[in-house]
């Protein structure tokens, strides 16, 4: 095998193999952390805007009787 060379020959083929499947396992474990903090920073974004909306109705409420 020459120097720089990306073949994989003999027992290296299965160290190889064990690398890509590490590097795979760990891919999918990325996506997955990934994927539960969206889903946080969504849900908390969401918790915002329900408190949000409750505080607006509370004052429009209070800004109607005080005009009418």
């Amino acid at each position: 095998m020459s120097v720089g060379s990306n073949a994989v020959t003999g027992g290296n083929w299965q160290t190889q193999k064990q690398v890509n499947k590490v590097a795979d396992t760990m891919r999918a474990s990325m996506e997955k952390v990934l994927e539960s903090y969206q889903s946080s920073c969504l849900d908390d974004k969401a918790s915002a805007l329900q408190t949000g909306s409750c505080h607006f109705e509370i004052s429009a409420a209070k800004l109607e009787k005080w005009y009418w």
